[in-house]
């Protein structure tokens, strides 16, 4: 095949780049791997943390076969390598501090596996950040597979309608107009939304990066993805959102917050799985044996086990040890199957953080929350991939599940970067 003037051929499609980055076209092609595979690992993250296997344990993410991936072709310097028997220091006498509490470890060999690879992969996840806000290519990269990955959820959505209709797969979850709520590559509506919102964050608050990374139409998609699947973690998270628009108070944003109310009021009284979630969880705080909504219960057990937590165990009861307050949460023991119910994550990311680390926990909850307010609004690239991940990490809050569930390591890792930006900035102004 003969080069095209000013238009140099590429026989591997994968290397194939927009006129704008042609200038990264004469990379070697193990240089573009490295950014490509970093790139991927992180969008996959995000889509593929739900489709879980058992090897050794349950439960583990379909992501971790490319994290094995990356840490073949990855390399440490010195510096890299002590920050990470640092942590996996503190993390020991952290956990000996624990265990000084009177804590009992339920699953010794999950919890023990987790405590050995949750370090490393955060910090693969935290070297992926960085790579991805530093270098345009791998930026570049990131969100052409997550382009394609949001394509990828609609298309097994439809799919998953089609077979509905035709009586060969039941998703388990009921719709309008005799249709079912289909989640696609997630196993529930709910984690579907916390996983998609953040792009309506960008979509919403940062247009022209997401028209420049995402493309123009990719918004049509997402919006035909959440009617598919529609619940009330999506309504909650898109007032949330709304609202961070609402910064002035002018008569726009006043029109605005009452479309947004009215449509909010419409639904939670039309549509009963919105209505039945909204009140329980209401209900439940001080009636929580009035409550018959399964998600609602879920959801104020997990603020009973991390109530419980943080007010009788300081430090936490330990890493992917939740479960050992299942036994002080009052709903537990309504019945077996409450007694069993999200026992292990609290059916709340906040939760989880709360109950396991305690005060550190909640002190991450706050950072975060202190972190995205600080850089939501600025115009720097960096700042809006940041804040794009902190904001999946905020949507964890009101249903997440585990620390290797999506945002949530990502997010954890974004901390950590912030972290280590404040304490230069502070060694630099002592020095």
């Amino acid at each position: 095949m003969v080069e095209q003037p000013g238009k140099p051929y590429n026989k591997n499609l994968i290397f194939n780049l927009r006129p704008q980055y042609m200038k990264y076209y004469n990379l070697p092609d193990k240089v573009k791997i490295k950014l490509l595979t970093y790139s991927i690992f992180l969008a996959s993250i995000i889509f593929f943390w739900n489709i879980q296997i058992e090897v050794i344990v349950e439960g583990v993410p379909f992501y971790f076969f490319l994290f094995f991936v990356i840490t073949i072709v990855l390399s440490f310097s010195y510096n890299e390598l002590l920050k990470i028997f640092l942590f996996y220091f503190l993390e020991i006498i952290y956990l000996f501090v624990q265990k000084l509490q009177g804590v009992t470890f339920f699953k010794i060999k999950k919890t023990f596996l987790g405590l050995i690879i949750f370090p490393y992969l955060l910090f693969i996840v935290y070297k992926s950040l960085k790579i991805i806000i530093q270098n345009k290519l791998a930026k570049y990269y990131f969100f052409k597979f997550l382009r394609i990955f949001i394509l990828l959820q609609l298309i097994v959505q439809v799919i998953q309608l089609i077979l509905g209709k035709l009586g060969i797969y039941y998703s388990g979850y009921t719709y309008i107009l005799g249709l079912q709520r289909v989640s696609g590559l997630f196993s529930e509506p709910s984690h579907l939304a916390i996983s998609i919102m953040p792009f309506f964050y960008l979509y919403l608050h940062h247009y022209h990066f997401a028209k420049k990374y995402l493309g123009k139409y990719t918004i049509l998609i997402l919006i035909f993805i959440a009617i598919l699947a529609p619940c009330a973690t999506l309504l909650f998270l898109l007032v949330f959102m709304f609202l961070l628009k609402l910064n002035k108070i002018k008569l726009k944003n006043i029109i605005i917050i009452f479309l947004v109310v009215a449509i909010t009021t419409l639904l939670i009284i039309k549509v009963s799985f919105i209505k039945e979630r909204l009140i329980g969880v209401i209900l439940g705080l001080k009636y929580y044996d009035e409550v018959k909504n399964v998600s609602a219960l879920a959801f104020i057990k997990g603020l009973q086990m991390a109530y419980y937590g943080i007010t009788h165990y300081i430090f936490g009861v330990g890493f992917l040890n939740l479960f050992f307050l299942n036994q002080f949460a009052p709903i537990s023991h309504m019945n077996s199957f409450l007694y069993f119910l999200n026992a292990e994550d609290g059916s709340s990311f906040a939760f989880k953080l709360i109950g396991e680390l305690g005060w550190l926990g909640l002190f991450l909850i706050i950072y975060s929350f202190m972190y995205f307010f600080k850089i939501f609004k600025s115009h720097k690239e960096k700042d809006i991939i940041l804040s794009f991940f902190l904001f999946g990490l905020i949507c964890n809050y009101l249903r997440g599940s585990t620390y290797f569930d999506g945002y949530p390591i990502i997010g954890l890792a974004v901390l950590i970067y912030g972290i280590e930006n404040l304490l230069q900035k502070l060694m630099k102004k002592t020095s």
